[in-house]
């Protein structure tokens, strides 16, 4: 865990534009988050993965990734930006081939992100989340509904199946 805050000390202390970050455990999110910085988990093989070394070398049942962590979301763009622009599929077979297109990041086809519509799972009907955690999940959803997107409730699944959910002990 300490090796994650480090690495986000590391790229607030510099101000850098951008440090990239590998993913198999939230490694990206948690050192953003406890320094106040900007990270992106981008989806597996959007950012190219050759090359690199891995201690879950096998383990694709967690894929893990790289994304940034930048002191601002202009850093964050420019480094995706910048990624895309390289074609990294034609170096890495499992880069996803797709370009950056800046319709797509500006939501035109969505209202450029005018009215956006959010989906809050308050929780699973097996574990409710503490007071602290709903407050956050409230003030949320009350600062998107004030920003004019709309608001849906998510539920999930129920499952029956005692061998899936055995709280037998």
């Amino acid at each position: 865990m300490w090796d994650l805050i480090l690495e986000g000390k590391v790229a607030l202390t510099l101000l850098s534009l951008h440090t990239e970050a590998s993913n198999p455990f939230r490694s990206i999110r948690i050192p953003s988050a406890y320094n106040g910085l900007y990270g992106l988990r981008p989806s597996y093989g959007r950012v190219p993965y050759a090359g690199c070394v891995n201690s879950m070398e096998g383990q694709d049942s967690v894929p893990s990734v790289l994304g940034p962590i930048s002191n601002s979301m202009e850093g964050i763009k420019i480094f995706m930006k910048a990624i895309a622009s390289q074609e990294p599929w034609l170096r890495d077979p499992l880069a996803v081939r797709k370009r950056w297109n800046e319709d797509e990041y500006n939501l035109i086809d969505h209202g450029k992100g005018e009215q956006l519509c959010f989906a809050i799972l308050w929780h699973d009907e097996f574990v409710v989340p503490h007071p602290p955690i709903l407050r956050g999940l409230e003030m949320t959803k009350e600062a998107l509904i004030a920003a004019g997107h709309k608001g849906a409730h998510a539920l999930l699944p129920i499952y029956d199946d005692p061998l899936i959910f055995d709280d037998s002990g």
